[in-house]
């Protein structure tokens, strides 16, 4: 039983990193469209200032949710780290048995023929077939394991370590301190946090495959959070001269 209850949590442990991103990505289309890359704007006046509230809300919301994903490992935690810590080598090396095991000793898909030599000799090509393909599927499962271990790495590298989480743990997490210097001020480009979470989209992608066996349907999601995203730029109120604010530095 115990081999069922560890496929079992690891199954658990993988998809729970696929609901933060979900939520993430349509968090962040909505940041991108009224944020990022629209130009919203509303006119001249008290609203004009009090937009810039929810803008910042938005902005800091994306980089908290990129943060979690990436999170250290932890008992109640959804991150990428966390699961990454299951997915140790002994535990790899039992995923890539078990799918070798369930292809090698799929049911047969062939109709006996009655005659014990024919089907012997057809038994034995066919298992055959069946382990160099359990050879072959189970390399691309550890492979994908590790291309997605590298996408964690990279994320954490480039943007996580050096920039979204000194962000989140000396600013956002004490919103209240007053006295920064942009000596010290925790520095961020609008957009690091779209790309983390593209690399950590594609770690989920890769880790649930490995581990499930299964898709998401990335495309017709991301279309969906873009369409309702969309709806919702346009119901608000557009004013002139509006401009991006892709590129510059908050808070």
């Amino acid at each position: 039983m115990a081999p069922t209850r560890s496929r079992t949590s690891l199954r658990v442990l993988v998809s729970d990193p696929v609901n933060v991103v979900l939520t993430a990505e349509a968090e962040h289309e909505v940041t991108h469209h009224l944020v990022i890359g629209a130009g919203l704007t509303v006119p001249d006046g008290p609203a004009a200032g009090a937009f810039n509230t929810p803008q910042r809300m938005l902005l800091s919301q994306s980089v908290l949710r990129v943060c979690a994903l990436f999170d250290k490992p932890g008992a109640n935690r959804a991150s990428l780290p966390t699961a990454r810590t299951r997915l140790s080598p002994e535990a790899i090396n039992r995923l890539v048995s078990r799918h070798r095991a369930g292809v090698v000793n799929a049911p047969p898909s062939h109709k006996p023929t009655g005659s014990d030599a024919t089907d012997g000799v057809f038994h034995r090509i066919v298992r055959i077939d069946r382990e160099e393909r359990a050879a072959i599927e189970g390399e691309i499962l550890r492979r994908r394991i590790e291309v997605a271990f590298r996408l964690i790495d990279d994320a954490e590298r480039r943007f996580v370590g050096p920039t979204l989480r000194p962000l989140r743990d000396a600013y956002l997490a004490h919103n209240l301190r007053m006295d920064w210097t942009d000596a010290t001020r925790p520095r961020h480009i609008v957009g690091q946090e779209r790309r983390a979470l593209r690399r950590g989209r594609w770690a989920v992608h890769l880790l649930h495959l490995a581990v499930n066996g299964n898709d998401f349907d990335w495309r017709s999601v991301e279309d969906k959070h873009r369409r309702e995203a969309r709806a919702l730029r346009d119901h608000l109120t557009r004013g002139g001269g509006g401009s991006s604010t892709a590129g510059t530095v908050i808070p």
